[in-house]
């Protein structure tokens, strides 16, 4: 073998250079066991690295392993490093299979593995959060948000802002943005000298910076200890922050919409199938939504305007006094 064909493969590296890898005399790739169906002679197993959506195929025929009795110990979710040659099969439903000739079980599991083939509800996800990336569901979440902060960084590079990471622990307010979070550490022994808290805002940081270097934005977690527990008022989120100078409010709003939009095309570019996945999971249409966005100009309204609307549903608000 020569040193690439040492090497494990990716399944989305195999997926997107398939005809290349094809001809290679060996392969190995690693991954956990998504399904097992076993017949007299041949056994086939899916398995997934979290690289991909798509799953690969393994053909293990059972005479090939039958002395020690090594396909007995793999079951589902069992993380297998597999050696073989990679077969094309376009009549088949599967574009691709690899026939097994060697098999390294990195680690099975019990047989009371909380997670199973089988449609798991997210409620019952949430009691194992560290089996969560084993789910097709958050292996989509945690891909989409990858691309998404690598396509924001992206858009500010190509704005020629200034990327500034600004402190997480801080004694500044950003002008009342929201609640802190104190830090408290040794009573008897105080670690700052002033209190400390988590950062509510990079503002103050990106606004004295900006002065120098004209065009910096931060996005980095910000923390809000506010007494609500809805989806739109979160503990801790990540926070875009631009500041630029000569800037008015079109100039603005209008950088908003080119990096929203910016960011949809990318997600779309680059994620398809993760947002197919969640067009079938529970978001309807949401491919079309974002294809309506990108094709559509936002509409911009004054302050004064705003208050109008929010006046006619005022009765919703806490507060009446929407001004």
């Amino acid at each position: 073998m020569t040193q690439i064909d040492k090497m494990i493969f990716a399944i989305k590296d195999v997926y997107q250079s398939l005809e290349k890898i094809s001809k290679l005399p060996e392969i190995r790739v690693g991954g956990w066991v998504k399904s097992i169906r076993e017949g007299k002679e041949i056994i086939f197993i899916t398995l997934n690295d979290g690289s991909t959506l798509e799953n690969l195929q393994l053909k293990i025929l059972q005479k090939n392993f039958s002395q020690d009795r090594l396909l007995n110990k793999i079951n589902f979710a069992s993380y297998l490093l597999v050696s073989g040659k990679l077969i094309l099969t376009p009549q088949r439903k599967q574009v691709f299979e690899l026939s097994v000739n060697q098999i390294e079980i990195i680690n099975s599991v019990d047989n009371d593995y909380p997670l199973q083939k089988n449609n798991i509800p997210l409620e019952v996800v949430r009691n194992y959060p560290y089996l969560r990336a084993k789910t097709n569901y958050f292996l989509v979440i945690f891909r989409l948000r990858h691309n998404i902060s690598k396509a924001i960084h992206d858009f500010f590079h190509h704005e020629n802002f200034y990327y500034i990471p600004t402190p997480i622990i801080t004694s500044s307010d950003a002008e009342g943005a929201g609640e802190f979070f104190n830090i408290i550490t040794n009573k008897k022994e105080v670690f700052f000298s002033k209190p400390a808290s988590l950062t509510v805002s990079g503002q103050l940081q990106v606004e004295a910076l900006a002065q120098g270097l004209g065009k910096v934005y931060t996005f980095l977690p910000c923390f809000r200890a506010e007494k609500s527990h809805t989806t739109r008022h979160l503990a801790e989120f990540y926070m875009i922050e631009p500041e630029m100078v000569f800037a008015d409010l079109d100039k603005i709003t209008n950088l908003a919409e080119r990096l929203v939009k910016y960011v949809f095309n990318y997600v779309i570019t680059n994620n398809i199938k993760e947002l197919e996945f969640l067009e079938k999971f529970n978001k309807k249409e949401l491919i079309s939504k974002l294809q309506k966005i990108l094709t559509s100009d936002f509409k911009k309204i004054s302050y004064d305007e705003s208050i109008k609307i929010l006046a006619k549903e005022k009765n919703k608000f806490v507060f009446n006094d929407i001004k």
